[in-house]
């Protein structure tokens, strides 16, 4: 499947039935052993237990365009994002927090110019 993620990181498909739903960008990831990226995302349908179904696919780039591919295997769900500590100077680190039923927090945090 082919899209264009919007400026504010949405994007929308025709589905079957000929209905469009629309996404929301949540974050992409690289793997570095193989080389594949992987686009998360979830629905945008507002729902009474907020449990929000989130999808994951692998993409291709074509230009300004993603090339949306399904995920073949269930290792490629396993993805270890920091697979070593590292040290040095950065400009800003980030720490995402994940939890069950919407207790989700992020906190950014940078050097004072």
């Amino acid at each position: 499947m082919r899209i264009r993620i919007d400026k504010d990181l949405t994007f929308t498909v025709l589905e079957a039935d000929g209905a469009r739903a629309r996404y929301i960008v949540l974050f992409t990831v690289r793997e570095e052993e193989t080389g594949r990226e992987y686009l998360v995302y979830t629905d945008d349908k507002v729902r009474a237990f907020r449990r929000d179904p989130v999808y994951g696919s692998r993409f291709r780039r074509d230009g300004e365009d993603l090339l949306l591919k399904a995920v073949e295997t269930e290792e490629e769900l396993d993805l270890d994002y920091c697979k070593e500590s590292h040290s040095g100077e950065f400009a800003y680190a980030l720490s995402n927090s994940l939890g069950f039923g919407g207790h989700n927090a992020s906190i950014l945090l940078g050097m004072r110019p």
